[in-house]
């Protein structure tokens, strides 16, 4: 008798457990009724994340310029649309031409679009309030006129909307220091930070506290321009500036010419200057091309064998140039300084 009530339990556990995931599946299920006018035949491709946070990419005939696609996803999320398969991205950047694709936020529920050939960067999309939100932003920013009213519209929008998806998805996707991530992921309520795009921002922030000021600089070897082993532990005992560059960025070389003033002033008062390339085995010899031109006088690395530079990983580096200035005792004490407050820095510190 104990035996057969125990079973019952079970079974009714069972049932419980498969209705609530049932419910839980629908209640993250999306329809997406779409249409394309004037365009009568073809497909439709979006890609997006799952409910198991993967990306996806469904795709579906179009009927009489109408299609529809469902799915689940976990929550809103930035999805691209195209009718062109060669454009869908197969890595985490989504870019979008706005001819022939564009990125809108899918939510759990039933979302319409309304697209035109050659224009969906201006496609109407209803039953998602996320969407409505980014729309709001495109808007502003494409009225813009620089890259300041453009940052200070984006400001206001995280001011207005900081616990909104769509601001957690721009933070995600953004190459903001470490100060403004901390900022902006604080203020995301409990939900959005256990999001896909706030679990994003938690990495970001725990890569660049690694090499935060205040930190001790990761050692890694490399190969220097002369075919030699090059250590960041070679250097302990002096002042070294870690600056990551490319050949084929200006404002990388520009920098550089404007270090080197600084390093001839203090390159006899222990201080030095290590400059690491993401140049890889595609740019060898733009990158062999821009040393021999730029006649720069400190030692040069470059991983010449591999597509990108482990140790730009290794530094979180978004953005070029980048740098990094390193005590003798290899702790990182400032980074990105211009030319001219790293020679106040040293001239502060080495000629005291």
């Amino acid at each position: 008798m104990k035996l057969w009530i125990l079973s019952l339990l079970s079974l009714f556990s069972l049932a419980s457990i498969s209705v609530s995931a049932q419910k839980k599946h629908q209640d993250n299920q999306f329809i997406l009724n779409g249409t394309i006018n004037g365009q009568i035949d073809g497909s439709v491709y979006v890609r997006y994340r799952d409910l198991h946070e993967k990306f996806v990419v469904d795709s579906c005939k179009l009927q009489n310029g109408h299609f529809s696609i469902q799915g689940s996803i976990k929550e809103p999320t930035i999805t691209f649309i195209s009718t062109l398969k060669k454009a869908i991205p197969d890595d985490d950047d989504m870019e979008a031409d706005g001819k022939n694709s564009t990125l809108f936020f899918l939510e759990p529920g039933t979302v319409t679009a309304q697209l035109n050939p050659s224009d969906f960067k201006n496609g109407q999309f209803s039953g998602s309030a996320s969407q409505v939100q980014f729309a709001e932003l495109n808007g502003k920013l494409m009225k813009a006129g620089n890259a300041a009213e453009k940052a200070d519209i984006t400001r206001r929008f995280y001011n207005q909307y900081s616990s909104s998806y769509v601001t957690a998805y721009l933070v995600s996707d953004s190459h903001y220091k470490l100060d403004s991530l901390n900022a902006c992921y604080k203020r995301l309520p409990p939900a959005v930070r256990k999001s896909s795009y706030g679990e994003d921002i938690q990495e970001k922030i725990e890569k660049k506290e690694k090499v935060a000021v205040g930190r001790r600089a990761p050692d890694f070897k490399q190969k220097a321009a002369d075919g030699t082993e090059v250590s960041l532990a070679n250097f302990k005992g002096k002042y070294l500036l870690l600056i990551f560059w490319s050949s084929s960025d200006m404002s990388s070389r520009a920098q550089s010419m404007e270090l080197a003033n600084v390093y001839n002033r203090f390159k006899d008062k222990n201080f030095t200057i290590l400059g690491a390339s993401i140049d890889g085995e595609k740019t060898r010899k733009v990158w062999q091309k821009a040393v021999q031109q730029d006649n720069l006088p400190w030692m040069q690395l470059a991983p010449l064998k591999n597509n990108h530079n482990p140790a730009a990983i290794q530094y979180d580096v978004e953005v070029l140039p980048a740098s990094f200035l390193i005590d003798p005792k290899g702790k990182i004490i400032a980074a990105d300084l211009s030319a001219k407050d790293l020679d106040k820095s040293l001239e502060a510190m080495l000629n005291r």
